[in-house]
């Protein structure tokens, strides 16, 4: 008898109980799914920041915002035209030390005369600017993040900063 009356609440309690563990399954997929989705849409938009600025990079933003290169060389093309003996410069290769490691970047001048980043080099990866995952290179060197406008060692600004690296 005492069975009798435990089993008929059991079976009333049971659809509710079911609904409420549908709804909290549900609910904890959900969180799960929009988590992911905006891990994933901050890394495709840290990742986008970074190929633009690559792909717009000068010498005087790489500058500003890393300071005073430990090495600044010049390449040039050499040729006589019409008896004259020519020379342009054809390339420029910055170098920065971070660490033991070096981060070489080439750039090359354009019509506008500005110098833009054609290849970043380090021990860890090689990639030109113009390619796809170019945005590697900006977590690689640390002054060249999106947000990092200035450096410490720079002589441009005189703004207290975090140092690079």
């Amino acid at each position: 008898m005492l069975q009798d009356a435990v089993l008929p609440d059991a079976r009333a309690a049971s659809p509710r109980r079911a609904v409420v563990i549908l709804a909290f399954g549900l609910a904890g997929v959900l969180l799960i799914c929009g988590v992911y989705g905006y891990l994933r849409w901050r890394e495709i938009r840290a990742a986008r920041e970074g190929l633009q600025l690559m792909r717009q990079f000068t010498v005087d933003q790489l500058i500003v915002r890393c300071g005073i290169p430990q090495s600044d060389e010049f390449t040039y093309s050499t040729g006589i035209i019409d008896g004259e003996f020519h020379s342009e410069p054809t390339g420029r290769i910055i170098m920065y030390r971070y660490g033991s490691t070096w981060n070489r970047l080439t750039f090359a001048p354009q019509k506008d005369g500005q110098w833009h980043l054609r290849f970043y080099a380090s021990p860890v990866i090689g990639v030109p600017a113009d390619a796809e995952n170019a945005y590697l290179a900006v977590a690689d060197m640390p002054c060249m993040r999106p947000g990092r406008e200035t450096s410490r060692n720079s002589k441009i600004t005189e703004q207290p900063l975090i140092a690079c690296g």
